[in-house]
């Protein structure tokens, strides 16, 4: 509401836009009333030009689009902007503001934007008017460019410079706020018309002090309502609504949501304070009328279409965030105002879209689905069915699902408890079965995988455990593809995995789909070691749930002598799977796995004809790393879960080469003094030497039976090294007190790693003399009648030494140190020498020496550690 004789800053004259408004609203609906049909005609004509296959444009029903006479509008706007050539007047810009604020309450109701987008450009086109300038032309400019970045929701985009401050224009509107004899809605026109045709003026203190003066006023809610969608900056926007006064609170009334939530980019989203403001908003609508439930909601689905559609990282994106917001608002609300709420999230685009990522999986064009509703032709109104026959707890499903679909997009775990509406209400069922439907399709008719597709198999594999059941008819084709077409792709197969642990198929179908892997062609790439490490690690996954679901039937000695070939004896993830294959092998058919496993080989792509070959195959720095590194919390059982952490790829698992050295004493197949000679430099004796500080019993029990194997076989051979190695293996013996016949099951005890890292370095130094630690531990062994295992040996001579050699024995004494600090027990026995102090002293002392000084640190942080 202006008053007569009001102009424009540059002095355009500005007419009383609600009496120019109101005639040509009039003359609108005069005409439409006319000719009506002509106008629904035109608007359903514009989806013959929309983008996308003729099947996408069907979802624009009559529903969707707009009344007739938002189309007489845009003609006789057309008319009228192409009247007014020469200089727009004031009433132009009032209706292309009021089409710009109806295009946007138009995207609640709309399928998706591709319709608004088009009626935006359209406007664009009735802008485009060469020669024509001044501040009303201006003002439609900023309306039109408002209107584009709110369909893109791109708002890096953004080219206009923000206002600068000016305490000029801030002087001004304080002494306007001063006088109040006006009404509001003359005050409220004064300042939109200051807002829209003043580029200067919207900054955050004006704005600020704008909305100050009209919350004083008596329509306040309505003035502050007006301010705020005549606001660009959607900086200035949320700055007014994180207001925490009254001018707050009424920006936060008064606001719509659908306007609040385009305009914020995605540092607004960031704050929780501002995701708990929206979902306030959403709650307060919903509260007045269930069907903004529905629009609003359909809104959000919106937003996420387009950060899918720009190909936006997921975690970049605002789905995480529209889904907290859902989350928060939605499971406040009362059952008869949540269910719609609870149907429009599902049977909009939100399953389809979260689940396909970058579009790819389009659930929509999946088979029609029956219950007892009837037929729904996608996915989306199957849920809405499934949803519609829940009769209790439609609070708790709206909480639940919301915070199970942000857990997965955000990839933090929801801090929602999972009811039993994952199992009882069914909507995972739905989603699983026609997600495999169209992952076997993928699987079966795509060569290469897109990388939406292998994004989209993280998802749904995670989906996986929380379906009722997985139809086993669904399941099969799926990894029969996968194993036919993906073998060597790590994603599908990990996948595969994960849907094999979670179906229940056939003993027979299962046993098929084993020999179907260990026969296909290219499963001798990864016996040959020349696919990624991911990719053998999914592999032998998938191999590990089909062994494990029927074990009596697929425990066969053709089956695992074919994945004998895949194992490399390591720590890591995929070899103690296959592993624990073996015990489950052992278990069910009560036979020993050595006479397979003696025909392993470390060299990949190699047979061995005995355990002695296979034993010395074995690479002796990859030995030497294992008892250097020894797992101490090593189980002789492969299939506690915790066994699987610290896996490590460059060590060989040292259960493995106890058995394999055990096989090999027993089968008698070592003849010669070379052999043995030959078996002990592979450092094996070592690792069973290092198991002897294991924690766990079991590990000590079995090193402490092998090395009782090795010890009486040496007894009858002869070779050069014989009698160092039985010496030291007595000084060993010694520590290790004979069995109780009480106690037959019990573990010996427990050595200080220093101790049984000295007996391990002894060993290999034997069988390689030439190392300089040779001659210093023997000497040491021979010199002492007797060892205490609870101190630290050889730590004075040489960290102290006075030869010409002195850095080379400390520098092996700080790695010794190192690597014998592996807990409490071992600390007490370093404390016992001063080894801190005596470090530190180094430390001190060696200014020059950065090596020595950092393996001075690292033995520090080991120490510290425990």
């Amino acid at each position: 509401m202006r008053k007569p004789g009001t102009t424009a800053p540059d002095g355009t004259a500005l007419s009383n836009e609600v009496d120019g408004f109101l005639a040509f609203f009039d003359a609108c609906l005069s005409r439409c009333l006319k000719t009506p049909y002509r106008y629904l005609e035109e608007g359903l004509g514009i989806t013959s030009k929309l983008e996308g296959s003729e099947e996408s444009r069907a979802v624009y029903t009559p529903a969707a689009v707009p009344s007739p006479l938002f189309f007489t509008i845009l003609e006789e706007l057309k008319y009228r902007a192409s009247k007014e050539k020469d200089n727009w007047s004031s009433d132009v810009l009032a209706i292309f503001a009021f089409l710009r604020r109806f295009i946007l309450s138009l995207l609640g109701k709309q399928p998706d934007l591709r319709y608004a987008r088009h009626l935006a450009r359209v406007l664009e086109g009735y802008a485009e008017v060469e020669g024509l300038n001044g501040v009303v032309f201006d003002a439609v400019q900023r309306e039109l460019k408002i209107l584009r970045r709110c369909l893109e929701f791109d708002y890096d985009s953004m080219e206009e410079t923000p206002a600068v401050f000016n305490a000029n224009v801030l002087k001004e509107f304080m002494n306007l706020s001063s006088t109040q004899s006006s009404s509001w809605q003359y005050q409220t026109a004064v300042f939109i018309d200051r807002l829209r045709l003043d580029m200067t003026v919207e900054s955050e203190d004006v704005v600020m002090l704008m909305a100050s003066t009209l919350a004083s006023l008596p329509g306040s809610t309505e003035a502050i309502r007006e301010l705020l969608l005549n606001i660009s900056s959607p900086e200035i926007l949320w700055a007014l609504l994180g207001y925490e006064d009254e001018v707050g609170d009424v920006a936060r009334k008064s606001v719509p949501f659908h306007y609040a939530f385009i305009q914020a980019n995605m540092e607004v989203f960031k704050s929780n304070k501002n995701i708990r403001t929206l979902a306030s908003i959403f709650h307060s609508e919903v509260e007045r009328s269930a069907a903004s439930a529905k629009r609003n909601a359909n809104l959000i689905s919106l937003r996420v279409q387009a950060d899918i559609s720009r190909q936006i990282p997921l975690s970049e994106s605002s789905a995480s965030y529209a889904l907290r917001i859902l989350n928060i608002a939605l499971g406040e609300l009362p059952r008869d105002v949540a269910s719609p709420a609870v149907h429009q999230l599902f049977a909009t685009e939100f399953v389809r879209e979260i689940c396909s990522l970058q579009g790819e999986l389009y659930l929509s064009k999946a088979p029609i689905v029956t219950n007892k509703r009837g037929n729904y032709s996608n996915l989306a109104a199957n849920v809405r069915g499934l949803l519609s026959e829940s009769s209790t707890e439609d609070k708790d499903l709206v909480q639940s699902i919301c915070a199970y679909w942000s857990s997965i997009i955000s990839g933090a775990p929801a801090q929602t408890h999972y009811p039993r509406w994952a199992v009882s209400e069914g909507p995972f069922d739905a989603a699983v079965e026609l997600a495999l439907k169209w992952v076997v399709r993928r699987f079966a008719e795509d060569k290469t995988d897109k990388p939406a597709l292998l994004k989209s198999l993280e998802i749904l594999g995670g989906l996986l455990s929380h379906a009722t059941e997985i139809k086993p008819y669904l399941a099969e084709p799926v990894l029969t593809a996968a194993v036919q077409h993906r073998l060597d792709r790590a994603e599908p197969m990990q996948f595969a995995s994960q849907l094999a642990r979670n179906v229940t198929l056939k003993p027979p179908n299962t046993n098929r789909l084993i020999q179907s892997i260990v026969q296909h062609p290219q499963f001798q790439l990864h016996v040959r070691q020349t696919t990624l490490p991911a990719t053998r690690e999914a592999l032998v996954a998938l191999l590990e749930a089909l062994f494990k679901a029927h074990p009596n039937t697929t425990c066969q000695p053709n089956s695992v002598a074919a994945v004998v070939s895949l194992y490399t004896g390591t720590q890591s993830l995929a070899d103690r799977r296959l592993l624990s294959v073996f015990q489950l092998f052992e278990r069910h058919r009560r036979v020993s796995v050595s006479s397979l496993l003696s025909r392993w080989s470390a060299k990949a792509g190699s047979v061995s004809s005995s355990a002695f070959e296979a034993v010395t195959s074995l690479d002796s720095t990859k030995m030497e790393r294992t008892f250097l590194n020894f797992p101490q919390s090593r189980s002789i059982a492969v299939d506690q879960v915790r066994e699987y952490r610290d896996c490590d790829g460059e060590s060989y698992d040292p259960v493995f080469a106890m058995l394999l050295l055990a096989a090999c004493v027993n089968e008698g197949s070592i003849k010669s003094g070379i052999s043995w000679v030959e078996l002990f430099r592979t450092n094996v004796l070592s690792v069973v030497v290092a198991g002897m500080s294991s924690r766990e019993g079991d590990m000590r029990r079995m090193a402490t039976s092998v090395l009782g194997l090795v010890w009486r076989a040496l007894q009858k051979v002869t070779f050069h090294e014989r009698d160092q190695t039985i010496f030291v293996l007595n000084r060993l013996r010694y520590f290790i007190p004979p069995p109780d016949p009480a106690k037959p099951q019990a573990a010996p005890t427990r050595l200080p790693t220093c101790t049984s890292l000295l007996f391990a370095h002894t060993l290999h130094c034997i069988f390689y003399p030439a190392t300089f630690f040779y001659p210093v531990a023997m000497r040491f062994l021979l010199q002492r009648p007797t060892f205490n295992p609870n101190d630290v040996p050889l730590i004075f001579e040489m960290l102290f030494k006075g030869s010409e050699d002195w850095k080379q024995h400390r520098t092996w004494m700080v790695a010794y140190l190192r690597d014998s600090m592996r807990g409490s027990r071992d600390w007490a026995v370093l404390r016992k020498r001063h080894a801190w102090d005596l470090l530190a002293t180094i430390f001190q002392e060696s200014p020059h020496d950065p090596a020595l000084r950092l393996a001075i640190l690292e033995v520090w942080s080991f120490i510290a550690a425990w």
